[in-house]
């Protein structure tokens, strides 16, 4: 693993000393909001992507360090040479046993790779007026740092309040953690749908994107049995998809053993969280360019984590 071995090391480092953990929450949300030569970056908190890009999107992690290390052994070498961005789906922490970790890891390569890191925010990186259960993220660190633990949290609770919820490739794909708001339904344009540079996103758009899940029924949405965002039909991801003349929406939020596909074609569900939810696969998504086609290609992957 090489040079992967080398940030392990220096991630283990960083989270072995509270005041360097936050120090890395810092510098990462001074990067979250600038524009690359891969993406530029819109209020509130919407990245586009660049033609040509290749994606490779990974969905929530709950704390499992081996699952990611797995992921990152094949896909390390492509950091610092340009073109490959690794997309996060969101749920970094809670339920696994190394959300420390796992949380600075994404930071700390958000850090160094930030042109090919784009860390998008999940239901499990909440507002505080919407705290999932179980969010045991913060007992884990007063468990680790004691009352600097407090301080940590409160760190990273500003972190993710400018995560952003949702990032796309015009004619090609959306990804977020749960859903399309269901303005989706109503909006003549991607910008109006997505509240792109008019203004911040509202509570009900942001419990939409982290909260809701795709269902296989003749519905355009109804109530969620987690009590917040929604079940939506084939028309709502359709519509949604309409807006960026896209083909796939790509999310997360839910417990699947690597992937699945729903919505006739339309919805990828990725997850990664293998080891806390005791599943044998991991799923990644790669949406990689054929400069000779000239065209994307999409490929799914599962794979078993190393531990």
């Amino acid at each position: 693993m090489g040079k992967l071995d080398e940030v392990l090391r220096n991630v283990l480092n960083i989270v072995s000393d509270p005041r360097k953990l936050i120090e890395l929450m810092r510098n990462a949300s001074g990067k979250i909001k600038a524009s690359t030569g891969n993406y530029v970056f819109h209020e509130p908190g919407i990245i586009e992507v660049e033609k040509g890009v290749n994606l490779h999107i990974i969905g929530d992690l709950h704390g499992d360090i081996h699952s990611l290390l797995t992921i990152l052994e094949n896909k390390f070498e492509l950091m610092g040479k340009g073109k490959d961005v690794m997309v996060f789906l969101g749920d970094y922490v809670d339920r696994g046993d190394y959300q420390i970790e796992t949380l600075a890891m994404v930071l700390y390569l958000k850090t160094t790779f930030n042109d090919q890191i784009i860390l998008l925010r999940g239901n499990h990186e909440p507002p505080s007026w919407l705290i999932p259960q179980p969010h045991d993220f913060p007992k884990v660190l007063v468990e680790r740092y004691g009352e600097q633990g407090e301080e940590v949290y409160n760190e990273a609770l500003n972190l993710f309040n400018i995560l952003p919820i949702a990032a796309y490739l015009p004619g090609e794909l959306l990804m977020l953690h749960g859903g399309p708001p269901l303005r989706v339904l109503e909006a003549s344009s991607f910008q109006e749908a997505f509240s792109i540079n008019t203004g911040k996103a509202s509570p009900e758009m942001l419990e939409e994107i982290l909260w809701s899940d795709p269902v296989e029924l003749n519905v355009e949405f109804i109530d969620s049995p987690r009590g917040a965002g929604v079940l939506y039909g084939k028309r709502v991801s359709s519509k949604a998809l309409s807006l960026i003349r896209g083909k796939y929406l790509v999310r997360s939020h839910e417990m699947v053993n690597g992937y699945r596909i729903g919505h006739d074609g339309l919805v990828i569900t990725v997850f990664d969280a293998a080891i806390p939810y005791g599943l044998d696969s991991i799923g990644l998504v790669e949406y990689l360019y054929d400069t000779g086609k000239n065209r994307y290609e999409l490929n799914l992957v599962k794979k078993s984590p190393k531990i």
